[in-house]
């Protein structure tokens, strides 16, 4: 038998009818939690002394609550005084007792039954065999089989319709034919509520009616797991718990469509079925929505399963509960389902269950679970806002936000921006985006490859001209270096020459070359005649003498050729005046004397 938190044992409690759901499903506890044992394990003497101190807490809330309806009670504190050794266990539940007296009273007298983690109302088998023993109410048309559980309204037994051989779930009034007339009416509005009801993710009602002075329904009988059991069982992935969880909601969101508000959703209430069908099921405290029911007490407002009621179910103000209440319920339960977790600590005293209920911010569920996208997250904050204008306003756009989040499309939860809007469209056809985005990157690869390959070329096209420019500029700069050079070379000589003229012209004033040369020739021809014919000396000396008249000859034709042309020059001036001048005068013209030329001096060879 699979072990979680449990309760103390209780028997009796005199006017509080509709706690029994919160006691007997462990959310009055004491501060100790049994450990998770599966049925190949065996208790061990931790366990059996834990075991033995919860049965000795419920026989005491037993005493004490006896005592108070045979009107003997005492206080709280001097109860809990009397037992020391319990005293802080005690103290918790009975404050939590307390809390729940000061709400009001849905009946005279009840019944708190000690059950065992699993059961409830609802059909199902996961409830035990209780054995012959246990006394069975006998009901026309049907034979009781055995007990699958006990809530706080009803037992609901496995049984068979005798009519059409069929087994059923068949819930009976707890009280029997002791039922206050509040009790009844509500038993009767659970039928009402739960018969208009026709979905195939509710759980259906055959059959109603009274036997024996004790009120029943008779339902479906599913065989099936709770939600979170079957979805731990079976590995169930994000994805697939989320879709398991898109029918619960349409479930509810057809019972909100008919005016119903569930106000007890809870994994135990939801069976899922062989066919992996969940199946929502008890509408003990369900309500038409909008319409207040006066035979449901304070008391009744709050319970149900405190872990997971809204804030404002916690306040006890029946006008402020309506869809956005199943709404959060759903949240508390999409949480769980996800982590494996409750979004804030539930094992305590009642107070501090709902003081976190109002107050403290779930944790995460990112850091419970690997694998939960941020726009999970985000759909799931939103379902658990503590105000519930702040929630979804109904739970098919909770469903629908779901249904977005599984599609990759954008959620409404979440406020979108323009690259998140992107991402979305994209994620549905994510491999063909990726084919066509790694075709844009190759193509953008080799764009930008032959762009940077002509970048390159053009760069080094540039740096080339440049080069060549630099290379004209220094071979122009280089020819204008040598032709100025030249220039000045040039100048240079010019003044050279220049100035060797003027100094030459400046030597040679009062020269006469032709009166020279005749002078050597002259003098080396007396030199030579003097010599003998055989000296070589001769012969040397006869060669300079010719030379040198030879360039008096020239020197002489030279000069006159010069006086002739200057002559002419001067008559082309004035050649009207000298002419007439000329033919009166009728002399002829002068002509200068010319120079003798001077003779060669004969050469002769010297003698051998």
């Amino acid at each position: 038998m699979e072990r979680s938190a449990r309760s103390p044992r209780c028997d009796r409690f005199p006017g509080r009818a509709d706690c029994c759901k919160l006691v007997s499903e462990g959310q009055i506890t004491s501060n100790h939690r049994m450990p998770e044992r599966h049925e190949n394990e065996h208790p061990g003497p931790d366990d059996d002394a834990l075991d033995a101190r919860e049965e000795r807490i419920g026989e005491l809330l037993n005493e004490f609550l006896d005592r108070q309806r045979a009107g003997n009670g005492v206080s709280i504190d001097e109860f809990v005084a009397s037992h020391p050794d319990f005293a802080d266990d005690l103290r918790r539940h009975l404050d939590g007792l307390r809390i729940l007296g000061r709400l009001g009273s849905s009946s005279d007298a009840t019944r708190l039954v000690d059950r065992k983690p699993g059961s409830g109302a609802g059909s199902s088998a996961r409830g035990s065999d209780l054995g012959d023993d246990v006394a069975r109410p006998s009901l026309a048309g049907y034979e009781i089989l055995r007990e699958l559980g006990r809530g706080g309204m009803g037992i609901v037994y496995k049984a068979m319709q005798l009519s059409t051989k069929r087994a059923v779930a068949l819930k009976v009034l707890l009280e029997g034919p002791f039922a206050s007339e509040s009790s009844r009416r509500r038993f009767e509005r659970e039928i009402e509520l739960a018969a208009q009801l026709r979905h195939p993710n509710i759980i259906p009602i055959y059959d109603s009616g009274r036997s024996g002075g004790r009120m029943y329904y008779a339902m479906e009988y599913v065989h099936g797991q709770p939600l979170t059991d079957y979805a731990r069982d079976n590995g169930l992935s994000i994805d697939q718990r989320v879709r398991l969880f898109r029918k619960i909601c349409s479930a509810v969101a057809h019972a909100h469509l008919r005016s119903v508000v569930h106000r007890d959703l809870k994994p135990g209430n939801i069976l899922v079925d062989s066919d992996g069908e969940p199946r929502v099921h008890d509408f003990g405290l369900a309500k038409l929505g909008g319409v207040h029911d006066a035979n449901m007490s304070m008391t009744a407002q709050i319970i149900g399963t405190p872990a997971y009621m809204a804030p404002e179910q916690v306040t006890g103000d029946p006008t402020a509960v309506d869809a956005r209440t199943d709404v959060y319920s759903l949240g508390v339960i999409l949480y769980e389902l996800l982590t494996g977790q409750m979004p804030y600590p539930t094992g305590g005293p009642l107070t501090e269950t709902l003081n976190h209920i109002c107050r403290t911010e779930p944790v995460r569920p990112g850091r419970l679970r690997r694998g939960i996208s941020q726009d999970l997250e985000t759909i799931v904050a939103k379902a658990l806002h503590k105000s519930k204008e702040q929630r979804y306003q109904s739970v098919a756009a909770l469903s629908e936000d779901l249904g977005r989040y599984l599609a990759g499309e954008p959620i409404e939860a979440r406020r979108a921006s323009a690259l998140y809007l992107i991402g979305k469209a994209i994620w549905p056809h994510r491999y063909i985006a990726a084919a066509v985005a790694l075709c844009v990157a190759l193509a953008g690869a080799f764009a930008w490859s032959t762009m940077s390959h002509h970048m390159m070329l053009r760069e080094q096209n540039l740096r080339d001209q440049q080069q060549a420019l630099e290379l004209q500029r220094a071979r122009q700069e280089a020819e204008q270096a040598r032709i100025e050079a030249e220039q000045k070379v040039r100048d240079a000589e010019r003044r050279r020459d220049e100035e060797w003229s003027r100094m030459l012209a400046e030597k040679l004033k009062g020269f006469d070359p032709v009166r020279a040369a005749r002078a050597v020739g002259g003098g080396a021809g007396d030199v030579v005649r003097g010599l003998a014919p055989q000296d070589p000396r001769s012969l040397l000396l006869r060669t300079g003498v010719n030379a040198a008249r030879e360039v008096g000859s020239q020197l002489n034709r030279f000069f006159d050729s010069s006086t002739e042309l200057d002559t002419a020059a001067e008559q082309g001036v004035a050649d009207g005046d000298e002419s007439a001048s000329g033919e009166s005068d009728g002399a002829p013209p002068a002509t200068q004397p010319t120079m003798p030329p001077t003779p060669p001096v004969p050469v002769r060879p010297p003698d051998r």
